[in-house]
């Protein structure tokens, strides 16, 4: 098991737990989503405690009376999402030990852990449980967790769930943002998240204007968009920031297109004549991504390699 993810698992439990229902963490949402609700009565707590004990066991039971008690009072439903998430960290934290864990759905004898009927309900319970996953996940400073967030909005609509990452990327934290962003290029083949990503690629933001050029070139390698290359190389080429050029050069490895190592390489060459390292470092794990060689910035080896008559063509 991953200790370091143990100590993740139990920090976000922990906060989970700490929120009880006389406290609200608009912070913690974007702007505009429904939060936990302070004022809940006694019996809509004790009822709330009442179906996390059912979740917790998967009692046949649940989901009929998670269904009355959201139609009764649905000021539970953030509260139940909260608890859900909670739940499903805990229940991953254990599972990687058996393998990756989106494999692991595949298996019967997991399709009913915690963890896999937990991303169920989230999609049950419909935006407050999405709002939780943004909340609570995507927002955390926690890269894992933030990945969790890409795995379990994948079972939600696409249409929905674009929606959300719009609003995440006009109100969120610059971690939750870039992780919209990946989300973004989970639906690449919806042409709406598509746009939105070519759009961010143009923001003055050059933090967000960077993580989008790269994310928008994992896109478009599952679109099979023609001339994604000479996209990227024109970013490259044109753009004032640096960071956003290094990540048009990774893009440009992200792209699994064998004709782009001869120009990286000859790119790579430039760069280090201009001295110019940080960029040169960018080109050269590009290189390393499409032919998983790892010469780093040594222009003479890539050419060496290059060089080599089995390697005419640039692959690997």
């Amino acid at each position: 098991m991953d200790t370091r993810f143990s100590r993740t698992a139990a920090l976000l439990l922990v906060g989970l737990a700490a929120c009880s229902a006389t406290e609200t963490h608009p912070d913690r949402q974007p702007k505009g989503s429904p939060i936990e609700d302070a004022s809940l009565s006694a019996a809509s707590k004790q009822e709330l405690k009442q179906l996390e004990a059912l979740f917790k066991v998967a009692h046949v039971n649940y989901a009929a009376r998670r269904a009355v008690a959201l139609a009764s009072e649905p000021r539970l439903g953030p509260w139940l999402a909260k608890a859900v998430v909670g739940y499903v960290v805990g229940d991953y934290d254990r599972l990687k030990s058996h393998g990756p864990v989106p494999q692991l759905a595949r298996i019967p004898r997991f399709a009913n852990r915690t963890f896999f009927r937990g991303r169920r309900e989230l999609v049950v319970l419909g935006d407050p449980g999405r709002q939780a996953i943004v909340g609570y996940l995507m927002r955390s400073r926690r890269g894992e967790l933030r990945q969790l967030s890409r795995y379990l909005l994948k079972a939600h609509q696409a249409e929905v769930t674009l929606a959300l990452m719009r609003v995440e990327l006009a109100a969120g934290v610059p971690a939750s943002q870039r992780t919209a962003l990946q989300v973004l290029a989970d639906l690449g083949k919806h042409d709406a998240a598509f746009k939105l990503l070519e759009q961010t690629t143009r923001v003055a933001n050059w933090q967000l204007r960077g993580t989008a050029t790269r994310v928008l070139a994992t896109a478009m390698r599952k679109r099979r968009t023609g001339m994604a290359g000479a996209r990227l190389w024109r970013v490259f080429e044109s753009d004032a920031d640096e960071f956003v050029r290094r990540q048009a050069l990774l893009g440009l490895g992200d792209l699994a297109d064998a004709g782009q190592v001869r120009p990286l390489v000859e790119s790579l060459a430039a760069l280090m004549k201009s001295d110019r390292l940080a960029e040169a470092k960018a080109a050269g794990e590009a290189l390393r991504l499409l032919t998983g060689r790892s010469y780093g910035t040594k222009v003479r080896r890539w050419r060496e390699w290059l060089g080599n008559p089995a390697r005419r063509n640039g692959g690997r």
